[in-house]
């Protein structure tokens, strides 16, 4: 004779199924009852797996636009007075270090004396010279100050150039994501209009702006030959995050979440499934989420249980719609 269970998610009788038929004492009674297989729960799919430990890897994917720090803009001045006979490149152009970026028209002592217009006096003449401006050093052309043809004096900038030897792409982090984030971290960036990618590490984390965007700023430092890259351009960039430590991992979707709280259904040594309040770390790239409270190592939980509790709720709506049509007494 089989022994009669009560279901632990709705409390309602349940009795194994024979080929035969419902089984029981009181035929009356296993007729107004509500049998469940006790190998497929109500036949709704249910599937387990079995927690395990493993490394906790993952990539975050943010996009921003690339920037220059205020230290790499070099400015490049005249030496000497004159007028602005032509300025190299327009705004953005790439230039080598002690490339030629303008040229000045000035006026130098040729080493010959004449006479002046006063008695007794002479005067040195002076030649027409033509002095080139170069670069220091290699990036682009931010700003021109000085137009062709305009009046200059010793030390007046004519033009500022932007090294490519430190540069920034700034991006914004989710504050879901930011606990995978931390100074030094690896990145790989890639720019739409580069066909090549670049190598980057987290240099500094930013204030979290709640009210704006609930987004925490970051700037990635690029690194290696910045060749062909122009500030304002945007990029992709991929933070890469593990962990070196072993965590108890489960799959995503044997997490119920529900509003309040975290729980995963475990199924005990008795047969029985058991709800238990889980707190989750990292979600990882594979699809699997760290435990860091609630399950231990080669538990078994319930894979689906979102298809468990609406096939117990399917049930459950049909016993109120029989009961309602008076095809299940109410004995209550």
């Amino acid at each position: 004779m089989p022994v009669l269970a009560i279901c632990c998610l709705l409390n309602l009788l349940a009795t194994p199924i024979s080929s035969k038929g419902v089984v029981g004492s009181n035929s009356l009674t296993m007729l107004n009852s509500i049998t469940i297989d006790p190998i497929v729960s109500q036949g709704n799919s249910t599937r387990t797996v079995r927690t395990s430990k493993a490394s906790v890897a993952r990539s975050i994917i943010a996009y921003g636009d690339l920037r220059v720090g205020e230290q790499c803009t070099r400015p490049v001045t005249t030496p000497v007075p004159g007028w602005v006979t032509k300025v190299h490149g327009p705004e953005g152009a790439h230039v080598h270090q002690w490339a030629v970026v303008a040229e000045i028209l000035t006026t130098v002592p040729n080493g010959t004396n004449k006479p002046s217009g006063n008695i007794g006096e002479t005067s040195q003449s002076r030649a027409v010279q033509t002095v080139q401006l170069r670069t220091p050093v290699e990036g682009h052309i931010q700003t021109k100050h000085i137009s062709n043809g305009a009046a200059v004096k010793p030390g007046q900038v004519i033009i500022d150039v932007t090294t490519m030897s430190v540069m920034y792409l700034y991006v914004r982090i989710p504050e879901s994501e930011m606990p995978c984030v931390y100074p030094g971290q690896p990145a790989n960036i890639v720019f739409d209009s580069s066909a090549r990618s670049f190598e980057g590490i987290v240099d500094r984390i930013g204030t979290y702006e709640y009210e704006r965007s609930c987004t925490t700023p970051v700037s990635i430092r690029l690194k290696g030959h910045l060749d062909g890259l122009i500030p304002g351009m945007c990029g992709r960039a991929m933070l890469l995050f593990s962990k070196p430590e072993s965590a108890v991992l489960i799959p995503k979707s044997a997490v119920l979440n529900t509003g309040v709280k975290t729980i995963a259904l475990v199924l005990t040594s008795m047969g029985r499934i058991e709800p238990r309040i889980i707190l989750l770390g990292i979600e990882s790239a594979n699809g699997f989420c760290e435990v860091i409270a609630g399950l231990e190592e080669n538990e078994t939980i319930v894979f689906n249980p979102n298809l468990l509790i609406d096939g117990e709720a399917a049930v459950s709506g049909a016993i109120i719609r029989l009961t309602e049509e008076g095809l299940i007494k109410d004995e209550s």
